[in-house]
């Protein structure tokens, strides 16, 4: 069957099985710590506030807009600016997910104690597990990649 299929065929193919693998990983990778995060991240009152830099920030973006459609009331609140002056979009005991890949975002650290203060629950998915940022959340979610 592949030997007659066009090359772009099987190199869109081979990207979604790296992608199923990835997935499955992920999967594999579910412990207490993702329960631990959904109980933290449900309000009755308030909102979810996503928040991350770079490439975590577009995530971040997606994740809040995909929250909303699911009926979980969510916002991005990028980290740069909240530590400017635009932290309002942020209450009182709003739960926070921090996207990071490297854990030392200089940024997202800012924004702990502030969020500590304000009493939020902070989830943090992150793809370095040992790094500062995985220190201070209340859950980490690893989201490293091979």
């Amino acid at each position: 069957m592949s030997e007659n299929q066009p090359p772009e065929i099987l190199a869109a193919r081979d990207v979604l099985e790296t992608e199923a693998v990835a997935i499955q990983v992920v999967g594999e990778r579910l412990d207490a710590a993702f329960v631990s995060a959904v109980d933290a991240l449900h309000v009755t009152d308030g909102k979810i506030v996503i928040t991350g830099l770079g490439k975590s920030g577009h995530v971040g973006r997606k994740i809040a807009a995909t929250l909303c459609s699911t009926g979980a009331p969510a916002v991005f609140m990028h980290a740069a600016e909240a530590v400017h002056g635009d932290l309002g979009v942020h209450q009182s005991g709003d739960p926070v997910i921090f996207l990071s890949n490297s854990g030392s975002t200089v940024e997202l650290l800012g924004l702990v104690p502030v969020l500590r203060d304000r009493g939020s629950s902070l989830v943090g998915i992150l793809g370095n597990l040992r790094g500062p940022l995985a220190r201070e959340v209340d859950v980490v979610l690893d989201a490293s990649v091979a």
